[in-house]
């Protein structure tokens, strides 16, 4: 029997302030989330992980500058692509120091999209570090699309489909918060009965974000609980709400069937 897998978004909003081209990056809380997955991993060494992270100002802004999510432009890839890596280095290093097996994937170099969905992607390598003990890394990425050039591939995609690829039906997003009503209330569970209603409470990102904000990324779980059963949370990433999501509880906002 295959050990348990999660799969982990951290929100670029949690890692950088989304104002400003390479906005402060949070160290603190960083190091926070890198100091409980290490102790949960050593209490729990079978236990398999895949992280994928936003791309907070790094990313979004010199997305937004060329236009990158509608077109292709050359020097606006690469820009947007150094940002990136730049961005995931600090998470990796961070990792490292935790005494976490970690190694980046950068998604350009093995998935392809079609009208900024994915449709093609080669997930072998990452399947094999998987099985070695590594803890993969992935982040929000400019990829090739077959259509336009390129697009921006939003973490938030990238994670409902590995969930559906790797069958694992628990997936978490760490977010500034979890979703909020009208009233500034926790809203516990979004599912296909009351998203209709719920969706008008999903606002765009507070800085610089290309792929939707809050709104975009609950629409991408909710078709991935429609599609494949996945279940998702929403939680803001302090160390009490991490636990509780690693130990199997209900944290944040539920996002269901």
């Amino acid at each position: 029997m295959d050990t348990p897998l999660f799969i982990i978004k951290i929100g670029g909003g949690f890692l950088t302030e989304k104002v400003g081209e390479n906005g402060a990056v949070y160290l603190d809380k960083i190091h926070l989330f890198c100091k409980v997955l290490s102790s949960y991993k050593q209490s729990h060494p079978t236990h398999r992980f895949i992280l994928v992270h936003g791309a907070g100002s790094f990313g979004h802004v010199p997305a937004a500058e060329y236009s990158l999510m509608e077109r292709f432009h050359p020097k606006g890839v690469l820009l947007c692509e150094m940002a990136m890596q730049k961005l995931n280095e600090i998470v990796i290093n961070s990792l490292e120091q935790e005494s976490l097996h970690v190694f980046p994937f950068h998604p350009v170099d093995f998935i392809v999209t079609t009208k900024r969905r994915i449709s093609e992607c080669y997930l072998r390598p990452l399947e094999l570090m998987l099985s070695q003990g590594i803890i993969p890394v992935l982040h929000g990425d400019v990829v090739t699309d077959t259509e336009q050039g390129s697009c921006i591939l939003s973490a938030d995609q990238i994670v409902p489909f590995l969930s559906k690829k790797f069958k694992t039906h628990r997936v978490g997003f760490i977010s500034q918060s979890p979703v909020y009503d009208n009233k500034k209330e926790v809203i516990p569970l979004i599912n296909l009965s009351n998203y209709n209603t719920i969706k008008k409470y999903l606002g765009a990102s507070d800085g610089v974000d290309v792929t939707g904000g809050m709104a975009g990324k609950i629409k991408e779980l909710i078709e991935a609980a429609e599609d494949n059963d996945t279940i998702s949370f929403v939680f803001s990433g302090d160390e009490k709400s991490l636990t509780k999501f690693l130990d199997g509880e209900d944290v944040g906002t539920k996002v269901c069937k």
